[in-house]
């Protein structure tokens, strides 16, 4: 009986030992496969975190579902900033401009009809919001786009392995296995993220390093840390974004330059100088969801989706005081809303981007400041001497950090005209309008600057209309620009061709809705036509009534006291006579 016994514990031992050495031959090929899949397919492998805490392998396994979830929000957050900057441009070729005229084509000076547009004609302003995009600078938050969206395909963290061989629904961990089964996949690992959760009284610190290892040539790798204050979670998701930052980091030092020229070096001409400015996950998706909205308003041409991108900034800033990409970006929203308060607030925006660590940032946003101030006085009265040397100041520091810039240049006449020099102000101008620029943002502000030659010859200088109409037009030909429209109209009422300066008052006001002085120049158009000889002043009076009211339902208190007082001083005369 006993040796029965001891035969079938014989037995069984031979068979658990057969079984473990089953569940070893099976745990080896995994941990193969597992090296196969990390080596060769650079599926990414987490380690468990390092440190004495018992908790830290739950902590491993929250921290990589952190980086999945950021990783996905953020991508998809990039990708639809990425297709509402597409639809931007889209919409850009395709918005109404005037078919540029034959060299010296002056129509409302020879008494000719308006030249043909392009596109499906002056109508298709109504529905291309793009051209509710004033002068104020470029947006930004294009530089680092391309290289967050390279997180998906072959840098996704979506398959990634947290570091366990799994056998018939067991899993066994490596730190737990043979050092072979324990090394191996991590020697083969090319992309491998690593932690360590140290605990210093009632203090904890969590570090994290990705590292990218290439089979020949050098690895890189990007370390953050952070320390725990109370809320775990909210260290945890801190730490996946930043490590995520610094994976972008690593992807930037590997792409090869984009060659000089191309569309991609366009969108992304700031990458080499540009960053991640966000330092947390809030701050960044409030960004890029507003960024977003900032590029469907420039399409839509909106106030909701202006006014919600402004939100959205607001909300990112408050995340992070001192967001300058935020603020700047903030401040050319309320500076293309021509009202007073709005361009103070812009001031105030421009002002703070101006202390952002990257070069090309800051010289926009002297730039934007100097155009703030320059709207000062040509749009709302403020005296020049109180701001002409503020922007003189802001448009120089704003040369001397980027030449290149069509905005330098361009805020460069704004100071020496509001200076009145006017001479060298046009000088300015046609420095911006001889630069390369063949990409929305740049064709926008030359035409911007064609208009105010034209509006400087036209009003400061010898008084030629043909020259001056010659300017509005080549405007038109770059950009829907609603403001040479104004001008054109007042260049048609000049000659006395009211029936065309009112088609072209339509035209700017079809183009932005919104456009307060748009509709308050035009009522003085009315109001003028109704004191002519052999016309009947009470329905021009009533109808330039209507169009004040549409100027003051869209403009701000401020703006709307403002044209108020000016349209009731010239309508004086016009109801004398009703």
């Amino acid at each position: 009986m006993l040796d029965s016994v001891k035969e079938t514990v014989s037995i069984l031992a031979l068979v658990a030992g057969l079984a473990a050495l089953v569940l070893f031959l099976l745990a080896a090929s995994a941990a193969v496969v597992a090296s196969y899949r990390v080596g060769f397919k650079r599926r990414p492998l987490i380690l468990t975190f390092g440190g004495s805490d018992d908790s830290r392998a739950a902590l491993t396994a929250l921290f990589a579902m952190q980086l999945k979830q950021i990783e996905k929000e953020w991508t998809g957050l990039a990708g639809a900033v990425k297709t509402a900057r597409e639809e931007y441009d889209e919409a850009f070729e395709a918005a109404p401009k005037v078919t540029e005229l034959p060299e010296g084509d002056t129509p409302l000076a020879d008494g000719a009809q308006l030249p043909p547009m392009t596109r499906e004609g002056p109508e298709a302003g109504k529905q291309a919001g793009i051209a509710g995009v004033g002068v104020g600078p470029r947006s930004v938050g294009d530089e680092t786009v391309e290289y967050v969206m390279e997180l998906t395909d072959g840098n996704s963290l979506s398959d990634l392995d947290v570091g366990t061989v799994t056998v018939g629904g067991i899993s066994f961990s490596p730190q737990a296995m043979l050092a072979l089964l324990r090394l191996l996949p991590n020697a083969c690992a090319r992309r491998r993220i690593s932690g360590t959760l140290a605990q210093f009284g009632e203090t904890a610190i969590i570090a994290a390093t990705y590292e990218e290892r290439a089979w020949r040539g050098p690895s890189s790798s990007a370390h953050r840390i952070v320390a725990v204050e109370g809320d775990w979670l909210a260290a945890i998701n801190a730490l996946a974004f930043r490590l995520n930052k610094g994976r972008v980091e690593v992807i930037r030092s590997r792409r090869k330059p984009t060659s000089q020229g191309s569309r991609e070096a366009a969108l992304s001409e700031t990458a080499e100088r540009g960053f991640i400015e966000a330092e947390s996950w809030e701050a960044s998706k409030a960004f890029l969801a507003a960024y977003q909205r900032h590029f469907k308003h420039f399409v839509s041409g909106t106030a909701a989706d202006r006014d919600a991108a402004i939100e959205l900034y607001t909300t990112g800033i408050a995340h992070q005081p001192g967001y300058t990409r935020a603020l700047y970006n903030r401040g050319t929203l309320l500076y293309n809303r021509y009202g007073q308060g709005e361009n103070d607030r812009a001031i105030n925006d421009f002002q703070e981007a101006t202390r952002s660590e990257d070069r090309r940032l800051r010289a926009l946003a002297f730039a934007g400041l100097a155009m703030a101030y320059g709207q000062q006085v040509h749009r709302f009265g403020v005296d020049k001497h109180e701001v002409a040397a503020k922007a003189s100041d802001a448009s120089t520091q704003a040369l001397e950090l980027d030449r290149t810039l069509e905005e330098s240049w361009f805020a460069r006449g704004w100071a020496l005209q509001i200076e009145e020099r006017w001479a060298e102000a046009v000088e300015a101008y046609d420095d911006v309008a001889k630069l390369p620029a063949g990409f929305p943002p740049g064709r926008r502000i030359q035409s911007f600057a064609h208009n105010n030659i034209g509006w400087i010859t036209m009003n400061k200088l010898n008084g030629d209309l043909r020259d001056a109409e010659r300017r509005f037009w080549q405007a038109l030909a770059l950009y829907p620009n609603k403001i040479a429209y104004v001008n054109l109209a007042d260049v048609a009422k000049r000659h006395g061709r009211y029936e065309l300066a009112a088609t072209l008052f339509q035209y700017a006001v079809g183009l932005d809705p919104s456009y307060i002085n748009g509709w308050h120049e035009y009522a003085l158009l009315e109001l003028e036509r109704g004191s002519r000889p052999g016309e009947d002043a009470e329905e021009h009076l009533e109808r330039a009534c209507e169009l004040e009211a549409t100027a003051e339902r869209v403009a701000g208190i401020d703006d709307r006291e403002r044209i108020r007082k000016a349209f009731e001083q010239a309508a004086e005369p016009v109801a004398a006579t009703v």
